[in-house]
């Protein structure tokens, strides 16, 4: 048996009630799953990156693409984050006031001590203060993830504090990148698992669930060849089931900022009733 969803966040409740029951499991993810998937976790990662390492040409392209912004003739170290929290707050990027006050607080961690704490709770608070702006439900999808990739940022910091593998932002970043922070899954209990790591398996019995607009398909999917890159995913993950399939999706969930939101079933639902 295993229970399988589309991306990371959706086992987020389902795992809680586990521990609660005190019912091992295991989560297996794809080798890219633990990467930050919102703009802000984006942005978040290569600043820190840039912060550390101001000669890194190569991920500071890309966050320059990120910024919408053009990339440095030169990188000769000089540190140019606060120049570029400056021009993005005044941009039209999703957030763009939360988006420079985050490369702003970068700049001014402390790399050996830093106050993550702090710079959570700051961010976390602007963040979840934008719930009450006007924005489309795209918009507060991508905020929901942002929130939720700061909070897994927060404890990625305290996994790696109370492994004891040091206290500055450089020691934490490599270990990260070496797979220190990484929990040991258990070797029994419960399987859950992303579409992506079931390629080539099946189990007798499959539980896909989270089956709602904008996590299946994903709310990014705006073309049509995206949605059709969607839906041939979601033939991979009802295809895993050898003799029982269950399809569910939840009527209301939670919002990171306490709200609580209906969700609308999924339109592949519709299209495999058809």
């Amino acid at each position: 048996m295993v229970v399988i969803a589309r991306n990371r966040f959706v086992f987020s409740r389902l795992e809680q009630h586990l521990k609660e029951i005190d019912t091992p499991y295991t989560l297996r993810k794809g080798e890219r799953s633990d990467e930050p998937t919102s703009l802000f976790g984006r942005v978040l990662d290569y600043s820190l990156r840039i912060k550390l390492n101001p000669r890194d040409w190569v991920d500071g392209k890309k966050l320059c693409s990120l910024l919408q912004i053009a990339s440095p003739k030169t990188w000769d170290g000089t540190l140019y984050l606060r120049e570029w929290s400056e021009s993005v707050a005044k941009s039209s990027l999703p957030f763009a006031s939360v988006q420079g006050e985050l490369i702003r607080q970068i700049t001014e961690l402390d790399e050996e001590s830093p106050n993550i704490r702090k710079f959570v709770r700051s961010l976390d608070n602007q963040l979840t203060g934008l719930s009450e702006a006007n924005i489309d439900e795209d918009q507060r999808l991508e905020l929901e993830r942002s929130i939720s990739e700061l909070r897994e940022f927060q404890a990625a910091w305290t996994g790696f504090k109370q492994k004891g593998l040091g206290n500055s932002l450089r020691a934490f970043r490599n270990a990260s990148a070496l797979g220190q922070l990484t929990k040991a899954a258990p070797t029994s209990g419960l399987t859950l698992a992303t579409v992506h790591t079931m390629k080539g398996l099946e189990k007798d019995i499959v539980f896909l669930i989270g089956m709602c607009e904008g996590v299946f398909p994903d709310y990014r999917a705006n073309t049509r060849k995206e949605v059709d890159e969607e839906r041939n995913t979601a033939f991979v993950a009802v295809t895993r089931a050898r003799r029982w399939l269950y399809l569910t999706y939840p009527q209301q969930r939670m919002m990171p900022w306490g709200s609580t939101k209906f969700q609308q079933r999924s339109r592949f639902l519709d299209e495999i009733d058809s």
